[in-house]
């Protein structure tokens, strides 16, 4: 069994830092902690996970739909405000593949893509989907943010959620600096820490130069078991990427029609 320091980021490639940071800050609610030459750091208030977004330069390639991230707001009417905002001033953003408001799985959502080459989300989960196995629709925060924070928009991103689960296929795979030379293998998270922890191992945490370990930004994350592939040989704290795979279609326990409201025409 593989048993992760913690998870504490996600990355994400782009084409330009100039583009895609705007999008994220003026329509995702998301602030920029630390940037440097071909990297940001961001954090959305609400969220202690942080994204690390790389700037990939005008030829980095568009990524499939299935690897996108979500934004989750309060209510289903936001979902309606946020895709009229973002039809609104997605000249501005260079936004396209804007998506009208959507049901499914419990979830009522918008989807668009930024000019880095990457769709992003913006949902509601409807919190009764708890109820019937779908902890993920619960709430992913304890104090709502408020619309001074994010005014004149009609809509209010609460949180970044990501949510590995109990049974979540992950690809494990080995570090080389050549591609053929990395061994991959799928394997299945077993366990999941149920808060999040402090993470103290240096070699996971953003370090800013100049400060001492006492001043560095304070690092939380989930603790994660995974099993070990037994195609995988591998040797004690052998460093190793970790990617959690897209979910397989969810079996309905629910009709999304009885807890969300009807797709806008």
């Amino acid at each position: 069994m593989l048993k992760t320091t913690g998870l504490i980021a996600g990355h994400y490639e782009c084409r330009s830092l100039t583009e895609t940071l705007p999008v994220f800050t003026d329509l995702l609610a998301m602030e920029v902690e630390r940037k440097q030459a071909g990297e940001a750091i961001l954090k959305h208030p609400n969220t202690e996970w942080r994204l690390i977004v790389h700037e990939g330069g005008p030829n980095a390639p568009d990524k499939g739909f299935d690897n996108h991230y979500g934004f989750r707001v309060g209510s289903h009417e936001e979902v309606a405000a946020a895709w009229q905002y973002i039809e609104a001033h997605k000249e501005q953003y260079r936004l396209s593949k804007i998506t009208k408001p959507q049901s499914a799985h419990f979830a009522y959502s918008i989807y668009f893509r930024e000019p880095g080459g990457n769709h992003l989300e913006i949902e509601y989960y409807n919190p009764g989907g708890a109820l019937h196995g779908r902890s993920h629709t619960a709430g992913h925060w304890e104090k709502p943010l408020t619309a001074e924070r994010f005014p004149e928009r009609g809509y209010l991103p609460q949180a970044f959620p990501i949510n590995p689960t109990v049974g979540m296929k992950v690809e494990v795979a080995t570090r080389s600096p050549l591609s053929f030379w990395r061994v991959r293998s799928v394997a299945t998270i077993t366990g999941v820490s149920p808060h999040l922890e402090p993470i103290h191992n240096l070699l996971v945490r953003p370090i800013t130069p100049g400060l001492s370990a006492e001043q560095q930004l304070p690092m939380l994350g989930r603790v994660v078991s995974i099993s070990l592939p037994t195609d995988l040989k591998l040797l004690p704290g052998q460093p190793l990427d970790i990617t959690l795979l897209p979910a397989e279609e969810p079996v309905e326990l629910l009709s999304t029609k009885a807890v969300n409201p009807k797709v806008p025409k």
